[in-house]
């Protein structure tokens, strides 16, 4: 359940990270 969950998280910054730099 906790992996789960910092898989997510890093999944979740992974993308805003990749929103934040393609604009």
């Amino acid at each position: 359940m906790l992996q789960s969950t910092v898989c997510l998280i890093h999944k979740t910054r992974n993308l805003f990270q990749s929103t934040v730099y393609s604009v």
